[in-house]
Formats: C-alpha cells, structure tokens, sequence
C-alpha cells in the first residue's frame, strides 16, 4: 500500500492492518499446501494470476481452501487486492465466497477463500448434469449474493456494487449452492445515495456490461441487475453470451433479446433442457431475465423482486417435477368456491399449492411440496358453543386475510369446536394446530388449555410458532390417519390467554427436523465453560457428578440465575455468530403445568433487553384417528423458537439463552444474564455449564 509519513496516517494505517490481523496466513504455510505452488495444484487462471488448491489452517480451521496468487504485472494490483479484503471482511454471507486469510509477506499478494469443489458456473453452462432445477436454484443464491451486497448493511448503510457480474464470477460448492466472488472491482456507496459518480476506468466483462455504463461511465446497482441478466439467459440457452473466432468477438445478449420479443424462446433455449422445463416456469424465468437488460436502468428491477420471481420459477418447477394431479386432487378441485383461473397444469399446482377455498369460503385446502394435502377450516366453521351468548368476530382486512368471516374472540371464554376433515392424505402424520393473532401483541407464550369434548383430562400448549403476517399457530396434537375424513370435538379454555384472536383449525403433514445438538463441522472453534466459572456461587449448591466433563454441577436455590463469565475472544472463531446455551437437567421446585415463560435479561445491552425461553420441552398428545392415545407424547417440532429447550446426547438437556458476533481483534468477551420468572422460583435446576458454539 502508499508509503505513509504523518502520525495520523501510520495511526489509520495501524489499525487497518490489526483490523485483518486474524486473517493473515504465513508465506510458508501457503508453500506447503501447494506444494510451492506445483502445476498441478493449478485449479483455476485469469488475467490476475493463478489459483491453486491445497489444505491449510485458517482461523475457522482446517480446510481446502483455494489460493488466489495476484501478479502485480498481470492485473489487479494493491487497491483491488485490498478492497476484496475489506468488502468479504466486513459483508459476509452465505452466498459470498468466504476469505479465509491473506498473505502480504514481501512482494506477496495472495488471497486464501473457501473451496468451491465445482468450480465457476461458465463452465457448467453447457454440462447436461446440470438439470434446470439445479440451474435455478444456482440463480436464486447468486441473485441472493448480489440482493445482499446491494441491500444497506445493518450498522453501516452501506451497500456494495460489484461491477463485475458473470458467470465466471459465481462459484459453486459441493451441492450446486452459489458464491458470488471476486469483488477487487467493486465500488463501496451510501445506501441513501442512487450514484457513485463518474467513473474514470471502465469496468466489467464484454457482453456483460451494460450499455448506458459504457455510455456515460456513470455506475449505479442497476448496472449489477443488467450483467445479472445476461448470466440467466446464458444459464438458459447452455452457452456464454460471447465468442471470439478470428479475431472478432460476437455477442449473443441482442440476439437473446429479440428472441424473446418475437415469442421464439425455444429456438436459443439449451437443446438437453428443452424436455425438462415446466412452461410457467420458463416463462417466469424468460420474464425476469429480460426485465434485467431493459436499456432504461430505471425500468430494471431490484434484485430483491429478481429474487422472488426466481424463487418463483423455482416453486413452478418442483411443482412439476415433484407433485401429481391425483383423484383426490380433482375432488379437491371440484368443491372449490368459483371458477379457479389457471392456464397450464404447473398453474393448477401452484392454486393447490397456495390454497383454494371450499365450504363458502370456510375450508381452505392445499398441498405442500411433496403433494402432501393440508386442511385449514375457519373457525366461523367449527364453533358450536361459547359461554357467551353472541360470539364476537373482527372483521379487519387484517383478520379476514384467508376468511371472509374473520377472527373469533373468545375473551377469555371457554368454547367449543367441531372439526371435519375430507382431504387429508392417507398414512402420514399431520400436526393440529389453533391459528390465531394477538390483540396488540405477538408474544409467543400463550398458556392455552384444551381437551376432547368428554375426556377429563386437559392438554396445555404453552408456545406458538411465528407465521407471516403476524399469525401465529399453537400445536394441539399430532395425528395419523388411514383416511382423510377426520372428526373432533375440542374444547378450549383461554382464561390465561385472554387477547387471542383465532383465525381456524389446520391440519398440517408434519414436517420431521433433525432436533439433536451438533457441533460446529467445519472447523470453527466451540467452547464449554463448567458452571464454577460461569455461576454466582453464593446461589448455588455444589455436587459431585462424575458423569459430567467438569465433575461438579450446581444445584440452584435461590429464585433467579445470575450468569456472569469473561475469556479471551482467542477461545472462538472471530467475526462468527455464536449462540450460548445453558446446559441443565430438572424442574424448579414450583414447577406448574401450564409452563410459565422464563425471562431472560442481557446486562451487557445497556437496555436490560429481555426475551423469554422455556424449561420444558412442549409435549403434544399423539392421536390416531379420531383417538387420543393415553400417555403418548411427541415433542413438539419447532427448530424456528430460539428459546425452547432441546435433548442432547449425553441426556442433559439446553436452552439457548443468548446470541452475539465476535469481534476480529483479540479481545475480552463478557456474558452477563439474569434468569427469572415472574411465576415461579428457579430453585431444584441443576446447572453443568455455559456452551458456546456457532449458529
């Protein structure tokens, strides 16, 4: 970099350096994995340099990685070298290319990133092993790379241009996911501002550039949106959107182009993906990708509406490939309420697949992606008796999203449902779950207690899952079936959760998630620290137990846990988001079966932020048919709430009690928490330790 002579200048350029200070990696480390850069090593080249593979340690691990060597007489030079440094240091995401270190040592310039096993996506455009839904869901996470970059970055309002988007420039891992690189061109700009100026030194790829940069040198994101453009029309038609013969260079962009406009897609579309493509889904795809090379920049879309019309496309083609128009799926049809206004089979899917409305308007049926039918039944349907003389419904366009008749406020009341299913597929097991919003609120715990109409016993479901829009659903039991017909009667007692305002009855396949603990698999660093250094000890009894790592736990007795730890920041990979985990076993003393929320309270945060976990796993009574089986209980599934607690292998059980990012220099980290509830003491949970691992 420039020679600097000024304090101030040694001072920025100081802490520039000790910022990357755990990305640098020794010249003779980098010898060794290449085998001093053999020939054979050699994985990919360009106009900077070579790329070589090789094993390394890197401050995530142990890996392949990829070796990018920059040749100072070749290409980019110290700027370029730097910026990628600075923009894959600071923006990191999971369809970016990773940089794992750097090498400066003498006239050094080498780039250490994640290795993509499949090499750069040019040079798969025209491979018959890559399926189009292969090849879509490679666009969605390029055009999520690039939706990232161009997005204000929290804590900056920043956002990125790359200025060079190809297919060259997208690489791909193992299982076809997507890494937008090389980012030595790209241009840093405030969120607020459309342009960064003019630019003196011309940027991008022939053929890939768009036409109204080349004009006025003037760059803005929508020249990224152009460039992307050009990649899905050549991930379409199997070929790069250029070729060079004697000398000339021809671009086929104008070609594809008019293609398009004159409705002939079929004549440039890759001959091996012809027979494989869903018609709405080329379609889809054709629409966007040409939207992204209008001449106007203004009329381009963002990518963030790229990504959702590929995610789009994607959704069509599974359809496609993946779901059947079974007997059962006409009958579904043949009950819908109107006329259903589609032009193609994958159309007739997607309507399944989004729901259609039955029973005037009272039943919404719907298939997920494996075909797999789903019953939503509003309650203005199912409601047989309250203990209030007139049931009160909110009729709000925000209560009436799915049902004309709105939402049921039970205010605290008990009420009756009786619930019938006609479509449920055969063999497989559904979830029964209460739908419902909150009067001004969305917490999550709810206290909600229920039963089937003359059983004596009650159930209680204490947690709700989040939904879109500010739904939430709370799992009553977990149901097999041989037939689709289904016939419950549930009542319902809300008396401790008195500001619901419920939408149905759904019956959903349950969807299994592998729910054990799992360590970090890639070599970032884990930590588990033993309750003694992690616990006030004046709250605590202390005992031996040799079946733990540490050989002593702590028994709480006191009514709240006071978490207060510090370590060296050296302990955990840096600039990675970790979770903390509470590891215990037991109940409190007090326990009450309606379980009462947990709070939570960051001391660190300055606001005493709070947020709330639970110390019991939720248990959902399992039915077949229309039969509760006594004593049978499954977990419940819901890997999307941070604060409920999970099994682990070695039968102690954890609850996530705290999330942060480490810093990339070397510091102290802090943990201070204060564990409560306002209904019940803590005291009679036993404590093993605190473990840190990435998420």
């Amino acid at each position: 970099m420039a020679e600097v002579s000024t304090p101030q200048a040694k001072q920025i350029m100081e802490s520039f350096f000790n910022e990357f200070q755990h990305l640098r990696i020794r010249f003779e480390d980098i010898k060794r994995a290449t085998n001093t850069f053999d020939k054979t090593k050699i994985i990919g080249h360009g106009g900077f340099g070579n790329v070589y593979s090789g094993e390394l340690s890197h401050f995530t691990g142990r890996s392949m990685v990829a070796i990018k060597c920059l040749d100072r007489k070749r290409g980019q030079g110290e700027v370029e070298f730097w910026k990628e440094i600075t923009i894959l240091n600071r923006f990191t995401h999971k369809n970016l290319v990773t940089l794992l270190g750097f090498c400066t040592e003498g006239d050094q310039m080498i780039l250490v990133y994640e290795h993509a096993s499949k090499k750069s996506l040019d040079l798969h455009l025209s491979s018959t092993d890559f399926s189009w839904r292969q090849r879509l869901k490679t666009c969605v996470g390029a055009a999520r790379g690039l939706s990232f970059l161009h997005d204000a970055q929290a804590g900056t309002n920043e956002r990125i241009i790359h200025r060079d988007i190809k297919s060259a420039n997208i690489l791909l891992d193992a299982n076809w996911n997507a890494k937008v690189s090389d980012m030595g061109l790209s241009k840093i700009a405030p969120a607020n501002q459309q342009r960064t100026g003019l630019v003196t030194d011309c940027a991008g790829t022939i053929g890939y550039c768009d036409p109204s940069y080349m004009e006025t040198y003037c760059l803005t994101k929508e020249s990224d949106v152009y460039s992307f453009g050009v990649v899905l029309f050549e991930v379409l038609c199997g070929r790069l959107c250029y070729e060079c013969s004697n000398g000339q260079t021809q671009v086929f962009v104008p070609m594809w182009k008019q293609s398009y406009k004159q409705n002939k897609l079929q004549e440039i579309v890759f001959d091996y993906l012809k027979q494989q493509i869903d018609p709405t889904s080329l379609k889809t795809y054709a629409d966007i990708a040409f939207k992204c090379l209008h001449k106007s920049p203004k009329k381009r879309p963002t990518m963030p509406y790229v990504v959702k019309e590929l995610e789009t496309a994607l959704e069509y083609q599974e359809l496609y490939e993946g779901v059947k128009l079974t007997e059962d799926f006409k009958r579904m049809l043949s009950t819908a309420s109107g006329n259903l206004n589609y032009g193609s089979e994958s159309e007739l899917k997607m309507l399944l697949r989004r729901g259609i409305l039955t029973n005037n308007d009272n039943t919404r049926l719907s298939c997920n992606k494996n075909g797999d039918h789903c019953e939503m039944i509003s309650i203005a349907a199912c409601l047989t008796s309250t203990s209030r003389e007139s049931p009160h419904y909110m009729l709000s366009p925000i209560y009436t999203e799915r049902f004309t008749a709105g939402c049921y406020e039970p205010r605290g009341a008990e009420f009756k449902t009786h619930v019938k299913t006609q479509f449920l597929s055969p063999k497989i097991t559904y979830t029964v779950n209460l739908v419902f919003k909150r009067k001004n609120s969305e917490e999550q715990y709810i206290g909600l207690e229920y039963k089937l109409e003359g059983e004596k016993e009650k159930s209680y479901s204490f947690v709700s899952d989040k939904r879109e829009g500010g739904w939430l659903s709370a799992e009553l039991y977990q149901l097999s079936t041989d037939q689709g017909a289904v016939d419950l009667k549930i009542v319902f007692y809300t008396k401790h959760c008195d500001n619901l305002l419920i939408e149905g009855i759904e019956f959903q396949p349950l969807e299994k998630v592998d729910t054990k603990t799992r360590l970090a698999e890639d070599g970032r660093q884990c930590l588990m620290l033993p309750a003694k250094a992690v616990l006030d000890k004046n709250e605590w009894n202390w005992d031996s137990e040799p079946r733990t790592r540490f050989g002593q736990v702590a028994d709480c007795i006191e009514k709240k846990i006071g978490i207060n730890c510090e370590f060296s920041s050296e302990k955990l990979s840096p600039q990675t988001t970790y979770a903390a985990y509470l590891v215990y076993s037991g109940l409190p003393h007090n326990y009450k079966v309606i379980n009462p929320p947990v709070q939570v309270v960051d001391k660190n945060s300055g606001s005493d932020e709070e947020y709330n976990i639970f110390l019991r796993t939720p248990q959902t009574p399992v039915m077949r048919g229309n039969v509760k089986i006594k004593g049978t209980y499954n977990p419940s599934i819901r890997p999307m709430i941070k604060g409920l607690p999970k099994n682990r292998s070695d039968g102690w059980m954890e609850v996530q009690v705290h999330e942060f990012i480490t810093p990339a220099h070397i510091r102290m980290i802090t943990t201070r928490l204060q564990l409560s509830s306002y209904d019940m003491s803590l005291a009679g949970i036993t404590v093993q330790g605190l473990e840190f691992r990435p998420i």
